[in-house]
């Protein structure tokens, strides 16, 4: 995989059938979709078709373990490539996915892509990042879902 979009999401409905049918419609080969039910009171799976959960991954968590944690998760479970943790309530745009992969083909040995951070700097190893974190006002910004992608190879 290229590309793992990752949604957590929890007691959010309408949200998560939306943001999910957006994405679908995006999806292409080297890219795939992962929700992380964090334990809603209606289960994620019964939100979509049977033909729609046979196009995405849909972990479902035993317990609430919160949301953050629940966005770690959705980092750790992805092996290989890029991982864009996007929420499930952000409106993204049609060609956002396309816009990512020709970012992470541009830069193939960032380990982090800050998209809504207007501070530059190259991050290509794990000790880069921390470097950046350093600057007054990006360690907030860094981990906002949604605007973030990280190279799992390198972090």
């Amino acid at each position: 995989m290229k590309l793992t979009v990752s949604i957590g999401t929890y007691n959010r409905p309408e949200f998560i059938q939306k943001q999910v049918r957006n994405v679908l419609k995006q999806l292409q080969e080297g890219v795939q979709l992962c929700v992380f039910d964090n334990c809603s009171d209606t289960p994620v799976a019964t939100l979509f078709t049977q033909d729609e959960l046979s196009q995405f991954t849909l972990i479902r968590n035993k317990i609430n373990i919160g949301r953050d944690q629940n966005q770690v998760r959705s980092i750790e479970y992805v092996d290989e490539g890029w991982v864009w943790t996007l929420s499930d309530d952000d409106t993204i745009k049609e060609n956002a996915i396309q816009m990512i992969l020709d970012t992470i083909e541009k830069y193939p040995d960032y380990c982090y892509i800050n998209f809504g951070n207007k501070k530059e700097k190259d991050c290509h190893s794990f000790e880069d990042l921390v470097s950046y974190f350093k600057i007054v006002g990006t360690f907030g910004n860094s981990f906002f879902q949604s605007e973030c992608v990280y190279n799992v190879d390198r972090v």
